[in-house]
Parts: C-alpha cells; sequence; structure tokens
C-alpha cells in the first residue's frame, strides 16, 4: 500500500492535467488500484476517483476509471475541445459561450496500449448542469437558466431538462 500527494496526471497529451492529486494505492502483482481523494483539472475540483489497472500480470493489461469532478461548466467544455478530442467542433458550439455550474461523473474502460484507438475506449458518462447559458449558441440562439441531466456513451449523447432559448422557457429531450 502507498499514500500520495501533489501528483500530476498527464493523461491524454496534450490535454490539460490533473493536478494535486492525493490519495492512497493498493497493489500486487496483478492489480495496482488507486482511490483519489483530492485533485484538480484545471479549476474543476476532484471530489473522487478509483483508478483499478488489472490483469498487469498478462499480455492484454487494462484500466478502468471512475472519476467525479465539479465546478465551472465553461472548464468542462474547454476540456472536452481540447485536442485530440474536438468535442464541441461538432455541436458548433464555442467554449468560451458556455456558463453555469457542473458536476460530472465519468467512467472509462480500456486496455493499457501504446496504440489505444478512440473506439477501443468504454465510455459512461453522466453530468448535472445548473444555471446553464449559452451566448451564442447555434443558429444564433441563447440559451440561459438551463438545468439539464446529461448522459453520454460509446452510442451517442442525450440531454434532458429545461431551458430559457432566446426568452421563450423550453422543455429540453436532446438526442
Amino acid at each position: 500500500t502507498l499514500r500520495y500527494r501533489g501528483l500530476s496526471v498527464d493523461y491524454l497529451t496534450p490535454m490539460s492535467k490533473f493536478t494535486g492529486v492525493g490519495g492512497t494505492a493498493t497493489f500486487d502483482r496483478g492489480h495496482f488500484d488507486l482511490v483519489v481523494k483530492e485533485g484538480r483539472l484545471r479549476d474543476l475540483k476532484v471530489d473522487r476517483a478509483v483508478i483499478n489497472m488489472f490483469d498487469l500480470d498478462t499480455d492484454v493489461e487494462k484500466i478502468a476509471i471512475d472519476v467525479s469532478l465539479r465546478g465551472p461548466a465553461r472548464t468542462v467544455a474547454e476540456v472536452l475541445d481540447e485536442q485530440p478530442l474536438g468535442f464541441l467542433a461538432a455541436y458548433a458550439v464555442a467554449p468560451s459561450a458556455v456558463s453555469g455550474d457542473a458536476e460530472v461523473r465519468g467512467k472509462f474502460h480500456f486496455p493499457l496500449r501504446k496504440d489505444l484507438k478512440a473506439e477501443m475506449v468504454q465510455v459512461d458518462a453522466t453530468g448535472s448542469l445548473r444555471k446553464l447559458a449559452i451566448a451564442p449558441a447555434p443558429l444564433g440562439l441563447t440559451v440561459s437558466d438551463g438545468t439539464l441531466s446529461v448522459k453520454v456513451n460509446n452510442a451517442g449523447l442525450a440531454a434532458a431538462g429545461s431551458v430559457v432559448v432566446s426568452g421563450v422557457p423550453a422543455k429540453v429531450d436532446w438526442r
């Protein structure tokens, strides 16, 4: 077992690194398990994370990551838009147009390989957005007073809740 504090984690270059990471770990020949109790991704706070690396005694090593973050929705948008992801470009939303508060829980499972491809990563993420605003939003609209639940997985993205679109209250069920 071990304890760690003040670590930086470079998970996908050139994306922003996690900093100030601290927690505990246990390991043996086939597993390396970390429980993260503190850390930041820019100005997002890591509430908790569990990283399980397993099958380390085989030639098909794997990792499972479960991380919960909270903080500004703009930072979440900026991180999702960093390369190599560039996620928001497909939705014509500039990260600088996003504001509000976000809570995100992401689960990732993939093989530990140097030649990792995006399709090898299993993603299951949920989140809630409060006080969401997007100005300008696509099509020249504005979005304000948003409260949304978001789900993302390898099949796609879904968002549901309420927003005000260019001054008109609306219910959202977007897939």
